[in-house]
């Protein structure tokens, strides 16, 4: 059984990306004085001295994001010379109250129309529903959620490629206890 070690991210005085650290190192340059912390979960440090170019590691990190309904699974992997490592790993609990929300916010809208006297129900005006390739709320949602994790962890680490794992499963196979022949 191997232990997980726990990485930290890191930051020049400029704030220019670095490779990635463990974490009890992170903390001794902490303790040290030469580092400051930003951020402890994920936990980033931020250097007190800045450093050149030519002496930053340029390895592979890859972002592997595991899409699902309720929950997104974030996974990043630094490439290295003998075997990858695991940089960063996390979950997204999506929220499932969008659509809830917007039926109690069209319910305001109807009612606030014929409160003080009968006006006759409008339907079909809503522009944004009936444009071409419209997202609907609640799965728009879920992608920018997802994405603003992405994007405030590409702040901290240079992410060079990323892996969407893509499943498509059979409903009928799940509730019905359908089989497809094979």
């Amino acid at each position: 059984m191997s232990e997980i070690t726990s990485y930290a991210f890191v930051l020049d005085v400029n704030g220019k990306p670095l490779a990635p650290t463990k974490e009890q190192k992170a903390w001794f340059l902490i303790r040290k004085k030469r580092a400051a912390l930003v951020s402890k979960y994920p936990m980033v440090i931020q250097l007190k001295k800045e450093i050149p170019e030519n002496k930053i590691c340029k390895d592979e990190i890859r972002c592997g994001i595991d899409d699902g309904g309720l929950h997104v699974g974030i996974a990043l992997v630094q490439k290295c010379k003998t075997k990858n490592k695991v940089v960063f790993k996390g979950t997204i609990e999506q929220r499932n109250d969008v659509k809830h929300l917007m039926e109690v916010r069209r319910g305001y809208r109807r009612y606030h129309r014929y409160y003080k006297r009968y006006r006759q129900a409008r339907f079909d005006n809503r522009k944004s529903s009936k444009r071409k390739e419209r997202i609907a709320p609640s799965i728009l949602q879920k992608r920018q959620a997802t994405m603003r994790v992405i994007h405030r962890l590409n702040k901290w680490i240079n992410i060079t490629n990323y892996w969407l794992e893509d499943v498509s499963v059979d409903i009928r196979a799940l509730t019905d206890g359908y089989k497809p022949y094979r």
